[in-house]
């Protein structure tokens, strides 16, 4: 419940302090750090050494020192000029526009498939071969790590595409459609036991692209948004999307004991991944027409 209040303060910080021709490389370079890798790669190693109660005590750690850092140096942002105090109606805004809650099951789609591969891939390179949990946790870390080429490079295209007068919704339908493809053939490969390499490859991939979805996601909503429901608005979509944390590893789970394997997870995850594409697709029409956030 803590960590789910932060998502709606940083996003509206990082909007009002990154220039908007540059807002997805900012979005992206800020994104970074939850994608470093680290967690799922020490966690692996601290269970393996000590058990897993200790892998939460240590990392109470740098969650305390980036609290005295926040507290100490972050600074809040002006309030936008000319909006009123508590403006009920204007905060509805976020949960009223069907163009929205478009941009929020597609992000649904993709944390779908980051939480299909965050929660599983220990256990499937387990179940493909490697020989411990501390291994498969190296391997598995390889989703957090492509973070740090993904999200900036992203971010950059996703403003030079801006700048050239080309939608960012062409950007996100582009990532959903090649991850779509991905997660299907993650699940062929699992049925054809083609081993921890294509599987690695396929997260190298499929991570890049999950990751490069995030900045001009986040400078999408930062575009179209009054600033003063951004907080609210990247608070909805975060709540949307983090759904896929509580649905995607169960039943990926249940379809992996129901089948004996992992490739209907994946199977079912190019559906969501399909259906999500169809709502980008669906947003950006709304998006041509005039039918965005601003016009209600």
């Amino acid at each position: 419940m803590a960590e789910g209040t932060y998502f709606g303060n940083d996003r509206p910080i990082i909007s009002a302090f990154t220039p908007p021709e540059k807002m997805a490389k900012g979005q992206g370079i800020s994104t970074i750090g939850m994608g470093l890798g680290f967690g799922i790669l020490l966690a692996g190693q601290i269970a393996q050494w000590w058990g897993w109660r200790m892998v939460f005590i240590l990392y109470s750690i740098p969650s305390f020192l980036v609290f005295l850092f926040v507290w100490r140096i972050i600074k809040d942002p002006e309030a936008a000029a000319g909006v009123q105090e508590g403006s009920k109606r204007r905060f509805s805004m976020a949960f009223k526009s069907p163009y929205l809650w478009m941009l929020y099951f597609s992000y649904f789609a993709i944390m779908y498939v980051f939480w299909v591969l965050g929660t599983w891939a220990p256990a499937i390179f387990l179940e493909l071969g490697v020989d411990s949990i501390g291994s498969s946790g190296i391997y598995a870390a390889v989703l957090g790590f492509i973070a740090v080429p993904a999200l900036p490079i992203s971010g950059i295209i996703s403003d030079k595409m801006k700048r050239k007068r080309q939608d960012r919704h062409l950007h996100l339908v582009l990532c959903l459609a090649v991850i779509w493809v991905v997660a299907f053939f993650l699940g062929i490969g699992l049925d054809l036991e083609l081993g921890s390499t294509w599987f690695v490859a396929g997260i190298i991939l499929g991570g890049f692209l999950v990751w490069g979805y995030f900045p001009p996601f986040l400078a999408l909503l930062a575009d179209q948004v009054p600033r003063n429901i951004l907080g609210t608005t990247f608070g909805a979509a975060n709540t949307v999307g983090f759904m896929a944390s509580l649905v995607a590893p169960w039943c990926t789970g249940y379809l992996r004991d129901q089948t004996q394997g992992f490739s209907w997870g994946f199977y079912v995850t190019s559906i969501v991944l399909l259906l999500g594409l169809l709502s980008m697709v669906a947003a950006s029409r709304l998006s041509r027409l005039g039918h965005i956030v601003s016009d209600m």
